[in-house]
């Protein structure tokens, strides 16, 4: 390895330091300062000038012999690499997300989830889709969690056609993330009914997620028994109810196709252990670089190893003249 201009400088100048002091010590210039101090000095100096020039022999060879060692000051610095994951929560506000098979309901208790689960992510993009009858982008995907979750607590039942589009949902969904650049690219499915609106299939919009490399994760929502919701006339007046159903099957089928996996919760407990649990399956990729940066010690030790070769050739010729 070549050494750098100043390191060379600093390697060949003891050496012509200590030939200079070699060519001129004899001449007027430094003859007339040994003796100036001899002057000041006298006898009683003499004792300290023995002792401080063994002691500037110890230092020389000291450090002559650790400058051999070429010690080195080592700064690691460590950087990481995150890269981040792009992620759709598609969430279902049909009308049977309000049975109270969940406390207090299906919908409320799921809306509780999803704000835990935004809140634990980091440096992901995270988007959100609503739907029931129809679809809609409630936020494109972001990396800005407190406005994402403003957006979630606006959300409400009512809004939309009645009914669950589960196909127009992941198309929505999936036309988000197509145009996004990270290598990981995540939906994931919150439902508790079988699609019966809408104008695409859940089947082929899961094909065209499993083409682009987008896992969809599905969750079936709903107690084993179901829930009943009640059914209302035109007069907002409640004339009966009805048992939700739930299309396991389809849900199943869609996280098969796109590599990803079927989720069921029967109550707001086990609907927070699965997005942890999915939580624990997409995890950010974050990759450590340690760099390590070296100062060389060994010239600075060449200098003083030549401030003590000075002393002591200075002060032993210095002593021999003391009377």
């Amino acid at each position: 390895m070549r050494l750098a201009a100043w390191k060379l400088a600093l390697i060949l100048a003891p050496v012509l330091a200590a030939a200079l002091i070699v060519k001129f010590r004899r001449g007027n210039f430094m003859h007339g300062i040994r003796f100036n101090i001899l002057y000041r000095l006298g006898e009683k100096r003499s004792a300290f000038l023995r002792r401080f020039t063994v002691w500037s022999r110890v230092a020389l060879l000291f450090l002559l012999a650790l400058s051999l060692l070429r010690p080195q000051l080592v700064n690691a610095v460590r950087s990481f690499d995150t890269e981040g994951i792009s992620i759709m929560l598609l969430f279902d506000v049909s009308g049977s997300m309000e049975a109270q098979d969940f406390t207090p309901n299906r919908f409320q208790a799921a809306r509780s989830v999803l704000r835990s689960f935004i809140s634990d992510r980091k440096n992901d993009r995270i988007g959100l889709v609503v739907f029931a009858g129809e679809a809609y982008t409630a936020c494109p995907l972001t990396v800005d969690y407190e406005v994402l979750t403003d957006f979630l607590d606006k959300v409400s039942m009512g809004r939309l056609t009645d009914g669950t589009a589960i196909g127009d949902a992941l198309g929505v969904a999936i036309g988000h993330l197509r145009k996004s650049r990270t290598k990981s690219r995540v939906a994931i499915l919150l439902t508790d009914g079988e699609n019966n609106a809408g104008s695409v299939r859940p089947e082929l919009a899961a094909e065209w997620a499993g083409e682009d490399g987008i896992r969809i994760y599905t969750i079936g929502v709903g107690s084993e028994k179901g829930g009943t919701i009640p059914v209302m006339d035109q007069f907002g007046r409640v004339v009966g109810s009805a048992v939700t159903k739930l299309d396991e099957e389809l849900l199943e089928k869609i996280a098969s196709i796109t590599g990803a996996r079927y989720f069921r919760a029967t109550d707001k407990q086990k609907l927070s252990q699965i997005y942890q649990q999915i939580d624990q399956l997409e995890k950010t990729h974050v990759q450590a670089r340690l760099f390590y940066n070296y100062n060389e010690l060994f010239p600075w030790l060449l200098w003083a190893a030549l401030a003590c070769w000075i002393a002591v050739f200075y002060y032993e010729d210095l002593q021999l003249r003391i009377p």
